[in-house]
């Protein structure tokens, strides 16, 4: 199916994630920028989403973006199966023809009634796809890490969203051939192709296709690791055997020798991997027609649109023209600073304290980390009625004590022998809410105090609750081992007006346009999703560190070791020190270096 067009099918690959990188991410992050001119703002944080929301300007670019990744993953989507028909018709196909093609099928179906479309590219097609990579487009689309994670606080949600897996997984195997039947029967209607593709795909056929798809995503994922592990074992070997002696032999080698390998390695896996993908299930659609005893067309080349629409074809350029002049500096830019600079050792987190060995925010939670030898730990504070500011994440006591109360109304002797562990095991049984001069007391013990980031978590009922955070700082001589983050903007700038001298941290869930502007703060504290290249380092330009969190995959973390972050707020400690520890050795900072840099193709 692919080797009369091997050639052709890699270099659109290659063509269509270079001009995605430097063409229809560039011109989704002007889109964000025209949200912010539209809402007379440079900067969407929590503290003003709702004006975002209420704005009729912000719903037509989020729909234009929308409209931006659907479209261009369908070109991806139209001009692979288009260049597997040609394949299976026995026509030879170019770069230029693949790629005409696709825009040519896009414009020809993007003609009214198919808003179908949108929610499977978004939905079906991210989420609903074992690999998650069916195009290189809406790869782009994450769910926040901090959603995940409320996922496993409330079984509910957690359920729900299994289900909405489930059923985007089934979708997408019953609409497996809806692009291939557009194609190959030169239907219009996108509606139409999914109902055809489920009569495909009815009975043991589904059964038939889950398998197919389980296994050459299976195939592709060991050909990527066998191979990875291969070249990494000849660099080590042959830097031993040629470089004896040297200062760093590997390091020397590997940087004269077995950069373009490696590089030419990883890129030929993501370049091939989806042109297999698409073969196999044409091969799979034209063995169900045979079955079914239905004639396969033969293949017809599609309206060539920029021959049609000579004007098309020139505005499509001046657009990447335009894009490309504007965004390879700054993608330069990026690619030679993840390949070049000394990363940093990022300061680990430990979230709530060590939350995944002990109940969150509890003195055995601190004390886990002082125990383990992590440098940081971030807590939450709320004030009581008695002014006692305790230790504590939700604003009611149900979830860790079962006691149905709010915190603004209670006193500390009312809730200092509740049972603050059972709910995390019942061997932490009776650990009680400690407060935050305790908990300074337990880390700042020792010739090394652990460092803490305190968030004050505002409620409504707390005022004076800045004064006294400040006071216990003061008290505990921690002013120079700590800072105080929160969502609030307004109490960091109490914060700062009060004492100076205390670092100050924005917590940010929404993390868009000039977050560097915020002088309040010292630390920007920003949610994975909004830790790009970009974000980062705009705000250490700006004077400010960069916090992130909360991140518990180890994949998320090697990103944001290589993209420099001063801090990673963590579940998982361990694993993170884990992660950071493997920068020392040569082998895995190299090749890390090349994946986050290269990543975007």
């Amino acid at each position: 199916m692919i080797k009369d067009n091997f050639g052709s099918l890699v270099g659109y690959e290659i063509v269509f994630r270079i001009l995605a990188f430097l063409v229809l991410f560039p011109i989704i992050s002007w889109a964000e920028k025209l949200w912010l001119v539209g809402n007379k703002t440079n900067v969407i944080a929590w503290y003003n989403i709702g004006s975002f929301i209420k704005n009729p300007v912000s719903w037509i670019v989020l729909i234009f973006m929308i409209a931006v990744l659907t479209w261009g993953s369908m070109v991806e989507l139209f001009s692979l199966y288009d260049a597997m028909h040609a394949s299976g018709s026995g026509q030879r196909r170019t770069t230029k023809q693949i790629i005409s093609a696709g825009f040519g099928h896009c414009f020809n179906r993007y003609k009214g009634g198919n808003w179908l479309v949108i929610p499977y590219v978004i939905l079906i097609l991210r989420f609903g796809t074992l690999t998650g990579d069916i195009s290189s487009v809406i790869s782009v689309i994450q769910i926040p890490g901090f959603i995940l994670e409320d996922f496993g606080k409330r079984p509910w949600e957690g359920i729900v969203f299994a289900c909405f897996q489930v059923i985007a997984i089934y979708l997408y195997l019953r609409w497996i051939y809806a692009v291939p039947v557009m194609i190959e029967e030169n239907e219009v209607s996108f509606r139409a192709a999914c109902r055809k593709s489920a009569a495909m795909t009815r009975g043991k056929h589904f059964i038939k296709v889950l398998l197919l798809v389980a296994e050459w995503s299976l195939l592709i994922v060991f050909f990527y690791y066998a191979g990875t592990a291969v070249i990494i074992i000849e660099w080590y070997l042959l830097s031993l055997w040629l470089m004896r002696g040297a200062v760093d032999p590997f390091k020397v080698f590997f940087t004269a020798r077995f950069v373009p390998v490696s590089l030419i390695f990883y890129l030929m896996i993501l370049w091939i991997a989806t042109p297999i993908m698409f073969a196999a299930i044409q091969c799979s659609y034209y063995r169900r027609k045979n079955q079914l005893s239905e004639e396969i067309n033969q293949y017809t080349e599609p309206t060539q649109y920029f021959r049609k629409y000579p004007a098309l074809k020139w505005w499509l350029i001046a657009v990447c023209a335009v894009s490309i002049f504007f965004s390879v500096p700054q993608r330069f830019e990026q690619i030679r600073w993840m390949l070049n600079t000394d990363y940093g050792t990022a300061m680990i987190m430990a979230h709530r304290g060590f939350s995944a060995q002990a109940p969150e925010n509890t003195i055995p939670a601190f004390q886990k980390c002082i125990d383990n030898r992590f440098t940081a730990a971030e807590l939450d504070v709320q004030l009581l009625a008695d002014g006692t500011v305790v230790v504590l994440h939700d604003d009611n006591l149900k979830r860790t004590t079962g006691l149905d109360r709010n915190v603004w109304e209670v006193t500390y002797d009312e809730i200092k022998d509740l049972d603050n562990g059972s709910f995390f095991d019942k061997a932490f049984a009776g650990t009680t809410i400690p407060t935050l001069d305790e908990v300074m007391r337990i880390a700042g013990r020792g010739n090394d105090k652990l460092y803490l980031n305190i968030e004050i978590k505002r409620n409504g009922h707390d005022d004076g609750i800045v004064e006294k955070v400040i006071d216990i700082i003061r008290k505990n001589n921690y002013m120079d081992y700590c800072d105080v983050t929160s969502q609030d903007y307004e109490t960091l700038e109490e914060v700062r007006k009060t004492d100076p001298e205390i670092l100050t941290a924005y917590t940010s869930v929404i993390g868009i346009g000039d977050i560097d502007t915020l002088d309040a703060a010292d630390i920007i504290s920003i949610q994975e999703t909004f830790a790009t290249y970009e974000n980062i380092d705009r705000l250490h330009r700006a004077g400010k560190r960069v916090f992130v969190w909360t991140v518990n995959e180890e994949d998320t973390m090697k990103k944001l070791v290589s993209l420099n972050v001063d801090a990673i707020l963590t579940n998982d400690p361990a694993l993170c020190r884990s992660v950071i520890d493997q920068y020392d050795s040569n082998i895995m900072n190299i090749v890390q270096r090349i994946h986050s840099a290269f990543s975007f193709l």
